[in-house]
């Protein structure tokens, strides 16, 4: 209630009584109304008057602006809460990882986090790609007999003649570390050479089959 009354009176000392009126019929809450009937009314009065009228209804105990503003800055302070960047940016990115989940965002896309725009997509021709962007190397013991991308292209599952199976970053080509079981090296294995994979619709579960005929999930 002191922000808004600290608003109301400010925007009446620089004529704005429209904007004053509006706030305080439509943005003021129903329970603060409730709660204090009296300084709702005196608002409503002061708002009804000129700024030379609404300065005359006011007491003449009124603090000078900036130290009334500082004294409701304190106030205020006590109610908020402040969290640090390094959890407000995990929050913003396990949003965005869950819209392209749920299949609402393309992955790998320049989006504006602030604005919510993404930039319109070109239709483009299909063409067979002739430029080796990015390549994965493997050694002999552990040579990738099968690889698969994941249905929203965050993944590509390379299954290994070892029996290991690795999840890597189609953008990058490299190992996928933002997994905790592979940043400790802690991998899906068989016990033999993983000859196929199909991924879940929704890129959550994969599916594997080695040589012996073992199917895992």
């Amino acid at each position: 209630m002191d922000l808004y009354e600290q608003i109301i009176v400010e925007l009446l000392e620089i004529y704005e009584v429209e904007l004053a009126k509006e706030i305080l019929g439509k943005s003021l809450e129903q329970s603060l109304k409730m709660e204090y009937p009296e300084r709702v009314a005196k608002l409503e009065e002061m708002a009804r008057q000129s700024q030379k009228e609404a300065k005359s209804t006011e007491s003449g105990e009124r603090l000078p602006k900036e130290k009334s503003r500082r004294n409701l800055a304190e106030k205020i302070k006590k109610s908020i809460v402040s969290a640090q960047p390094s959890r407000l940016m995990s929050l913003l990115g396990q949003a965005l990882k869950y819209q392209e989940i749920q299949g609402t965002l393309n992955p790998n896309i320049k989006l504006n986090i602030y604005t919510g725009e993404i930039p319109p997509e070109r239709e483009e021709v299909e063409r067979f790609p002739t430029v080796v962007q990015k390549a994965v190397k493997f050694s002999l013991k552990s040579l990738a007999l099968t690889a698969k991308f994941s249905p929203n292209g965050l993944h590509l599952a390379f299954g290994c003649m070892d029996g290991l199976i690795e999840i890597w970053d189609p953008s990058s080509a490299k190992l996928k570390t933002d997994l905790d079981y592979q940043a400790e090296q802690r991998f899906m294995v068989h016990n033999a050479a993983v000859l196929s994979m199909a991924f879940s619709s929704d890129s959550e579960l994969l599916c594997s089959g080695d040589k012996l005929g073992i199917i895992k999930l």
